[in-house]
């Protein structure tokens, strides 16, 4: 294309014919040298923006909302297509991601869950009725987003079952409290030493319910004796040997 070509007169069709692959959308990693080339990189990338941000075809407008910035996403984050609500969440910023918290879509929402700054993650975490989203929420590894998760599903033992072995030790320990015994176990068996003792010794507990939680406090011994400083273990084999 001739660099004094104006791109606001070019047919849509020079936007979309050369970036069909295999049935495929594809977005250019440089500009054709029919468009202006490395110079003309600015205009170029502008237009094609525009010209699938307004397209009829959802395809094309996932791909102008993956390749663009805030102008882009301030529109499609009210797309009618799901799928390209969900590329806005997952590379849109901040304030997009929060309106898209309240999404109608839990696909959508899933993807807000997966990618979503620290704050909006915390937000969603405090009204989303979905569980996969919650659950993905958790296995984000973000304490505050866990603690609220833990606080809202306390009445609900089979989720916090599910979410107990992503769970911080806080929470954990928190969750030995819970009047659900299933609970109780359920950290036995993911937790720490002490926390797999204090199931064991809790005797409202039937013993045959404990038996993956002995299996797992098994374990922990023989890793932690493993990880023993070798005197320390010299030591004590001698001390055995001379009772």
């Amino acid at each position: 294309m001739d660099n004094n070509t104006s791109y606001e007169s070019t047919s849509t069709d020079f936007f979309i014919e050369p970036f069909f692959v295999d049935g495929q959308w594809v977005w250019p990693d440089n500009v054709p040298d029919w468009a202006g080339g490395p110079e003309a990189e600015e205009d170029f990338y502008s237009a094609l923006r525009e010209a699938w941000m307004t397209s009829s075809d959802p395809r094309k407008r996932l791909l102008a909302a993956e390749h663009g910035g805030p102008a882009e996403w301030k529109v499609l984050v009210t797309d009618p297509d799901f799928m390209v609500r969900a590329a806005v969440a997952m590379v849109g910023n901040a304030d997009v991601q929060r309106l898209l918290c309240r999404d109608q879509s839990s696909f959508v929402r899933e993807y807000v869950a997966n990618y979503a700054t620290p704050e909006v993650l915390r937000y969603l975490a405090s009204f989303e009725p979905d569980q996969t989203v919650l659950y993905n929420i958790v296995k984000r590894y973000d304490i505050p987003s866990q603690k609220i998760i833990v606080e809202r599903a306390w009445g609900d033992p089979e989720f916090l079952k599910k979410i107990i072995p992503l769970l911080p030790h806080s929470q954990q320990e928190k969750l030995l409290s819970h009047n659900d015994p299933a609970v109780r176990i359920r950290v036995g068996e993911c937790g720490d030493r002490k926390q797999a003792r204090a199931v064991l010794n809790d005797e409202s507990i039937p013993a045959s319910k404990k038996i993956f939680v002995e299996d797992h406090l098994d374990e922990l011994e023989e890793i932690a004796a493993a990880l023993r400083p070798a005197r320390l273990r010299e030591r004590e084999r001698d001390m055995e040997t001379q009772r």
